[in-house]
């Protein structure tokens, strides 16, 4: 198993057909209750996915902060006309962004997502509030999850 934590710069997120359900963190739900509504509409409305599964975080910045969690999936085919709350895309394009592949026990995951913060502050990129896990290969001992999250600009050092 690889313990190194791969960075790159420039990276884009390109998805095509998604499905998307955002859910605030501001309740009672757990996310494996909210994935299990997620997996149901999916079934009741025989909607064919294909590729892994991404998670969008990010975190509401108004009085009182919230986590917001977006489960996202690409589907077989176009679904123009989805049930509210969910939302569809024919195209998703997030980029240019910091990526970071980590492998390992998803337990210490979020360490891909610190590796990117120092990464950042040593090359001067200022990063977006946004993150998006890319679940490429997931069990209870070993995953491999892509990270991507929006590169929003760059500090420069004047007279340095």
């Amino acid at each position: 198993m690889n313990k190194e934590i791969l960075i790159e710069e420039n990276k884009v997120l390109k998805l095509k057909n998604v499905l998307m359900r955002e859910f605030s963190f501001d309740d009672e739900d757990s996310l494996d209750k909210k994935m299990h509504m997620f997996e149901s509409y999916l079934k009741v409305h025989n909607i064919e996915t294909f590729g892994p599964l991404i998670i969008k975080t990010y975190i509401e910045d108004d009085d009182n902060s919230k986590l917001i969690i977006t489960v996202i999936i690409q589907t077989q085919s176009n679904h123009p006309k989805v049930l509210v709350p969910f939302k569809f895309h024919k195209e998703l394009k997030v980029g240019p962004c910091l990526f970071a592949r980590f492998e390992g026990n998803e337990q210490f995951s979020s360490l891909a997502q610190g590796k990117m913060q120092v990464y950042a502050y040593e090359n001067s990129i200022v990063l977006g509030s946004e993150s998006y896990s890319v679940f490429k290969e997931r069990n209870e001992n070993y995953s491999i999850i892509d990270t991507f999250i929006p590169i929003v600009g760059r500090i420069k050092h004047e007279g340095v």
